[in-house]
């Protein structure tokens, strides 16, 4: 009998471990580019440049899979947001702080962005995080 105990406990552990494991949020990723231009976002993206048109205009993508991902992106001092240009984000701004939160998930998200200034910082809070799971600085190339 008590062999039987310990084998329908350790199914029961066994069981919930695999929920767990499937509970777990697909990554998120951040295409070298987007619908308007370089993707800020991008692991390898740490400065910008001057564009032709005399604007620093570049793409704030994130591909997210179907499922529990989620995303918001903080963007801190130096840009500007064309309104009206973005897809599948939810967008405010505080002063110099602009929050972009994903709309609806299992879609891409895109938006063009305008540098202003000579440095910005940018937050990434996946999945729910509450606390930056990544943060970076943008130097602007003038």
């Amino acid at each position: 009998m008590k062999t039987k105990h310990i084998l329908f406990i350790l199914l029961g552990v066994g069981l919930l471990i695999a929920c767990e494991k499937s509970k777990q949020a697909v990554p998120i990723t951040y295409p070298e580019k987007g619908d308007y231009g370089q993707n800020i976002l991008a692991d390898g993206f740490v400065s910008a440049e001057m564009t032709d048109s005399s604007r620093l205009e570049y793409s704030l993508r994130a591909i997210l899979p179907a499922g529990n991902s989620n995303l918001k992106i903080v963007i801190k001092n130096g840009i500007g947001y064309n309104q009206g240009t973005g897809y599948n984000w939810i967008v405010t701004n505080t002063g110099s702080i602009f929050t972009f939160t994903l709309g609806e998930r299992g879609k891409y998200a895109d938006a063009s962005i305008i540098f202003v200034d000579s440095v910005c910082t940018v937050e990434y809070y996946e999945n729910g995080a509450v606390e930056p799971t990544k943060i970076k600085e943008i130097k602007v190339l003038r």
